[in-house]
């Protein structure tokens, strides 16, 4: 957990971390009901696989900023998935694909 993580959860009213060990798994594959594949990342506080899921759906791709806010998260005890949206390059490509 770093000192930026401290003052932004102080800053967002969050409580204070549970663990400083946050383990990610990308590029998850979840398929939609009409075949697309949306790429998620998914974060969560190391040794509590079953903690409450906060799921986050990202329009400008997973690999941002929005980084921090998971960690943020999963080192307050909560998982955290970041799922690409259609439209961005995050998507895999499906069994429907012609290419």
């Amino acid at each position: 957990m770093s000192a930026m993580s401290r003052v932004l959860g102080r800053l967002l009213g969050l409580p204070p971390p549970r663990t400083p060990r946050v383990c990610a798994v990308p590029d998850l594959k979840i398929p939609a009901a009409d075949g697309v594949v949306l790429l998620a990342d998914r974060y969560y506080p190391a040794g509590h696989e079953d903690a409450p899921v906060l799921l986050i759906r990202a329009p400008y791709g997973r690999r941002s900023a929005i980084i921090l806010i998971a960690r943020l998260f999963a080192e307050r005890g909560y998982q955290v998935l970041i799922q690409a949206l259609r439209g961005t390059t995050d998507l895999a490509a499906s069994s429907t694909d012609s290419s």
